[in-house]
């Protein structure tokens, strides 16, 4: 997919006027030190004050840009600078992006057993990620049983204890409700 186009004005109006002039500092330096396409993601290495350079991701699809994250600590409004940077590359250099094929693209060649050595291979390296596997594998095979156990109640579900959570919610609440008193149906849930 092509990366859509952008300018100065639309990264700018996601960014505080402090972390655009920065990231357009950082970007004049030659701080990005590599930028990437796969598929329908942007991925660009930003140096700054940490040793390794931050990794700034961008995702998108036809319509536009979709999210955006970086690994620096940022935690304010708009976008950080290395995202800024990583932008006003990819819009003024475009030439700069190396295009590479998407996971799938790579993927989808191997076989079964090719596919499992490499994910061995990967885990032996990065063992963090074997949690995170068998949660999504637990997660995936859940919602298969789910989706083929589509089988009906066999006992009614009491609304009384439902409704007394609620009466004690609303009683709890109608002091907030600047002398205006609950509603005669909510209070006792009555309503048609």
């Amino acid at each position: 997919m092509k990366y859509p186009a952008l300018n100065e004005a639309t990264i700018r109006s996601h960014a505080t006027a402090q972390s655009f002039a920065r990231g357009k500092t950082y970007y004049r330096k030659g701080a990005l030190v590599a930028l990437t396409q796969r598929g329908n993601s942007l991925i660009g290495q930003v140096e700054g004050s940490d040793i390794k350079p931050y990794r700034v991701t961008i995702q998108f699809d036809a319509g536009g840009l979709t999210s955006t994250h970086c690994t620096c600590a940022y935690n304010f409004q708009g976008w950080c600078k290395h995202i800024v940077t990583t932008l006003l590359a990819s819009c003024h250099n475009p030439s700069q992006i190396q295009h590479r094929p998407s996971l799938s693209e790579l993927l989808k060649p191997l076989n079964r057993t090719q596919l499992q050595t490499l994910l061995e291979t990967l885990l032996t390296e990065h063992p963090q990620l074997v949690d995170a596997i068998e949660l999504q594998l637990r997660q995936a095979v859940s919602s298969q049983s789910t989706d083929s156990k589509q089988t009906a109640r066999c006992t009614m579900v009491d609304p009384k204890p439902f409704r007394r959570q609620v009466q004690q919610i609303i009683y709890n609440a109608e002091g907030d409700w600047n002398d205006t008193p609950a509603p005669d149906c909510l209070t006792h849930l009555r309503c048609p």
